[in-house]
């Protein structure tokens, strides 16, 4: 559940629009959040707001409140601008569903298709199955048959291990068509583990190895 404004502290935004207003201001106290920095390199400092203290030695470090502010903040200012470079690409996460947040993805790459080129995305992740060796996924989501086939292949060639959490919803897609039927036979034949969940997966996850990749279920 989202929070309402007016459930929000005018000192908490306060507080926020205060350290916001000024980069040197998060510079500096996140500075002194890791190791006391002399007098000299504090042009400006939070000290009114109870963040840094002066030690004995005349350097000044941040107090226990300072350190929280920055923990938090940081992420804060982290995601922010994670969202600007996500734009639509934020559409496709979960909110609220799975323990993560916008701020997990500050590293993430936006893969879009050509505006005349829908199989795009399905190229993009054959390619990318051909050079690993681990794969997981939970998905609503059938995927080209060109990819099926090479994930087939590369099971039955000993050189991809996969697991595959399904829904049945797509358990039942692939039961109506044979080609992909036999394929998905292949897979389990040659020592691909495959589930079928009951449940919705709200937002389609693939792990290539170390890489993370999520897409979303077209309405179709």
């Amino acid at each position: 559940m989202l929070p309402e404004a007016r459930d929000l502290s005018d000192d908490a935004l306060e507080d926020v629009s205060y350290l916001t207003r000024s980069r040197n201001r998060v510079r500096i106290l996140g500075a002194v959040a890791g190791e006391p920095i002399p007098p000299r390199d504090l042009e400006e400092l939070t000290e009114d707001r109870g963040w840094a203290r002066r030690t004995p030695e005349g350097s000044y470090a941040a107090t226990p409140t300072g350190e929280h502010v920055v923990n938090e903040l940081v992420p804060f200012v982290e995601s922010m601008e994670t969202i600007g470079e996500l734009g639509e690409a934020l559409t496709a996460l979960p909110v609220g569903s799975v323990p993560i947040g916008v701020r997990h993805f500050g590293d993430a790459t936006v893969v879009r298709p050509a505006s005349n080129d829908p199989n795009a995305p399905g190229a993009y992740f054959t390619t990318s199955i051909r050079d690993t060796a681990e794969l997981s996924c939970a998905v609503d989501l059938a995927a080209p048959l060109a990819l099926e086939n090479a994930m087939r292949e590369r099971v039955a060639d000993g050189v991809l291990r996969s697991e595959h959490v399904l829904t049945d919803r797509l358990f039942r897609y692939i039961r109506r068509h044979p080609e992909r039927a036999r394929t998905w036979r292949g897979l389990t034949q040659s020592g691909a583990d495959v589930y079928r969940y009951d449940g919705d997966i709200s937002c389609n996850v693939f792990i290539l190895d170390e890489t993370v990749l999520l897409g979303e279920t077209p309405p179709d």
